[in-house]
């Protein structure tokens, strides 16, 4: 029998652990890391404006931590699509999400260079 795999969270995912599956497989988690990379983007992007303020009933907001982990999940949802190049023309939610994170890359490059 195969080695039984165990569920890892999502914060978890990386390339390395992405690579781990056939192409098939490797197709679906990428789409998901893809996808999540977008929705986190989509989440935080408000949070990135100078002018907002955050309500007072709201605990949290978006930390230097939090910004580098999305910068990473961006980063790496952009490598796979680079290796997976197919997909890019199958879906629009993929072109959107794709766009997404470069958004992320290229606010990350011109704020710290």
């Amino acid at each position: 029998m195969g080695q039984k795999r165990t569920a890892t969270p999502v914060s978890d995912l990386s390339m390395d652990y992405l690579l781990l599956f056939s192409d098939k497989q490797n197709l679906s988690v990428g789409l998901l890391h893809l996808l999540y990379s977008c929705v986190c983007m989509i989440f935080w992007r408000v949070f990135m404006r100078i002018s907002y303020s955050c309500p007072d009933h709201l605990k949290f907001g978006l930390t230097v931590e939090q910004w580098s982990g999305l910068v990473q999940l961006t980063g790496e949802s952009i490598d796979w699509l680079d290796a997976y190049e197919r997909t890019y023309d199958v879906w629009l939610l993929v072109a959107y999400a794709a766009t997404s994170c470069a958004l992320v890359q290229v606010r990350d490059k011109l704020c710290h260079g």
